[in-house]
Formats: structure tokens, sequence, C-alpha cells
């Protein structure tokens, strides 16, 4: 079982601010990398048009991921799920479960849809810690320096909306 500091800490944002938004963590796959889950995290939204642009972290709002036992990058994966093409899970399962950050989006954009932007401090680089191969692959990070660090789209991706179904955005 793996152990997210993510989720307690960004539903203590979400819970200060208002408790109608939710921070909803699901299991969406399990085996497809032998022995491991997949969990997907969404905020869950109170109005239909409601805009989430970014999950970020500094000195005054310190964000940390920390599992227990690392989560799984695909040789073939990405950083962000822009980078995702669904089309070669035929030939590479294993991309399936490989862990990105994002927005709203679970493969490349379309339409109205944003590519994933990411910044990060010089002595916290997070982004490393989702690159297969990297020296922090699949490591803990943390963006609480003076800098920080962040994910996000712009004002007007459609991707930054909430699904029609569950009213909520995958990050």
């Amino acid at each position: 079982m793996r152990i997210f500091t993510l989720a307690a800490m960004l539903m203590g944002m979400v819970l200060s601010s208002s408790a109608q938004y939710s921070l909803v963590v699901e299991n969406h796959a399990t085996d497809i990398v032998p022995g491991t889950s997949t969990y997907r995290f969404y905020i869950e939204m109170v109005n239909t048009d409601d805009f989430f642009s970014s999950v970020y972290g500094n000195e005054d709002n310190p964000l940390s991921l920390t599992t227990t036992d690392g989560f799984f990058n695909s040789s073939f994966g990405s950083t962000t799920a822009g980078g995702i093409n669904p089309a070669f899970f035929n030939f590479f399962p294993e991309l399936a479960a490989d862990s990105w950050v994002t927005v709203g989006i679970d493969s490349q954009p379309t339409g109205d849809e944003s590519p994933i932007s990411t910044v990060e401090s010089s002595s916290q680089p997070w982004v490393s810690a989702f690159a297969f191969g990297s020296s922090n692959d699949g490591g803990d990070f943390a963006m609480d320096d003076a800098t920080g660090g962040a994910w996000y789209v712009l004002n007007g991706a459609s991707n930054g909306l909430p699904d029609a179904v569950n009213n909520r955005v995958l990050f």
C-alpha cells in the first residue's frame, strides 16, 4: 500500500477554503505492473464553470508527495499527461501505469485542451521524479522553498473545467 502525503496536504488546503470542494483518490488500475496499484487524484468542484488552474507549493504553502515504495515511471512515459499516447498501450501495456502530473487530461491534449506546463526551483527539481531513468525517478519530492514549483494550465483551457459526468478535475 502506498501512502500519499499529497492527498492529505491537498485535502487540508481544499477544506480550509471551503468544505464544498473535495479531494477524491481512486484506484484506477491494479496489476498493470504486477503487484502495484495506479491511483488518480481528482478535485470535485462545486460549480460546472469552476476552473482548476494549478497545483503548486512554496515556502508559505508547502507541497510534498511521499510514497512508501515510490511510484512507477514507464520508459515510454512522460512527466505530464500530455506526453501520453493511448495508441501505444497495446504495444507497451505498462505505459498505462505511468506516473505524471496533469490538469484535467490523461493523454495528449485535443481541441480546446492545453498542454500541462511545469515550473520548478533549481534547488528542488521535482519534475525529474516523473522522468524514467532520472536521478529521482519515482522518488519523493517537495515544493517548499522560496521559488516553489507548480504544474498548471492557462485560463481558457477546457481541461481546467470539471468533467460533465462527475464535476471534477483530474490532477
